[in-house]
């Protein structure tokens, strides 16, 4: 892992962030479905991700929830996690917001 990447795991900003996210998509896939799986989110649930990243976890979400809603504090990773998203955001299944918890 490239020293200068490593910041963007914590907060993506930039070039380096986006790239991180991308990264994260992959290397996070089988941890994120597994705890997805086992939340078993329902279609009358409203779903909130904390700290959503690049909207990975926020995608099985609302496949399965009435509602799903992501916060991250980056801004990279909301325009990502919205991206990733379009399809739920765009039906009304999905919503991305940055903010701090």
């Amino acid at each position: 892992m490239s020293e200068e990447l490593l910041p963007n795991y914590r907060k993506p900003v930039g070039e380096g962030g986006k790239e991180v996210i991308e990264k994260m998509y992959v290397g996070h896939a089988a941890m994120t479905k597994a705890f997805v799986s086992l939340l078993q989110p329902q279609k009358d649930d409203i779903a909130l991700d904390v700290g959503c990243g690049g909207g990975l976890a926020l995608s099985w979400l609302a496949e399965k929830a009435a509602m799903a809603y992501g916060m991250d504090h980056s801004d990279v990773s909301v325009t990502k996690a919205d991206e990733y998203n379009r399809d739920a955001v765009r039906e009304g299944r999905g919503l991305v917001q940055q903010g701090g918890v």
